[in-house]
């Protein structure tokens, strides 16, 4: 094409998209990297990580994702702590919080828990009323690219790869991601840590 049979809005929106699915790509590489080193690497000894202020800086980040646009309602423990890495925990609780703000329609209720069980174990889970997932897909939920919706997800910009990294994650840190959902009511994420990774 001579460069002037597109008249600039188009080329603008045309520069706009390419610049789009570069960065989508580029988050992609950047998951698959991430899971990679996951697969391949052994856990890490670690040390007492305060899951709280990692919780609220995902907090943050997930409302200026959300726009104003959900509630949140939180009810977290600031003393409960997890032996671990740092790095691998904050992609699991951001993983699941990203989630829930995509997947949850305008006015939802997006409800962060951080709690001690009675076991001595602890929970972290996100609570959303966002659109449900179907109970055939919910075992699949955690295989890499695997899309529950397809034309839905692609919108919402994620790379496919977040709960595969988070299962990671869980096991890397003798915990385990437990989901329930009903379709169209909303769904809960919980990871549920075992007592010998827990430190108050």
């Amino acid at each position: 094409h001579p460069a002037d049979s597109f008249s600039v809005e188009q080329r603008e929106r045309y520069e706009q998209m390419m610049l789009e699915q570069a960065q989508h790509m580029q988050a992609i590489v950047a998951d698959l990297l991430t899971l990679s080193t996951l697969e391949s690497s052994p856990p890490t000894e670690g040390r007492p990580v305060r899951v709280s202020l990692i919780i609220q800086h995902a907090l943050e980040q997930a409302k200026a994702l959300s726009n104003g646009q959900h509630h949140f309602v939180e009810n977290i423990d600031p003393a409960l702590c997890i032996v671990g890495s740092e790095n691998e925990l904050t992609s699991a609780i951001s993983n699941l919080l990203t989630n829930a703000i995509r997947y949850t329609p305008k006015e939802g209720t997006i409800t962060v828990s951080w709690y001690s069980t009675e076991d001595g174990g602890a929970c972290y889970s996100v609570q959303d009323t966002g659109i449900g997932i179907a109970p055939q897909d919910i075992p699949r939920l955690t295989e890499r690219f695997y899309r529950a919706d397809k034309g839905r997800s692609r919108a919402t910009g994620g790379t496919g790869l977040g709960l595969a990294i988070t299962r990671h994650v869980a096991v890397r840190h003798n915990a385990e991601l437990l989901i329930q959902s009903q379709f169209g009511t909303g769904s809960v994420f919980t990871l549920r840590f075992a007592p010998l990774r827990v430190r108050t």
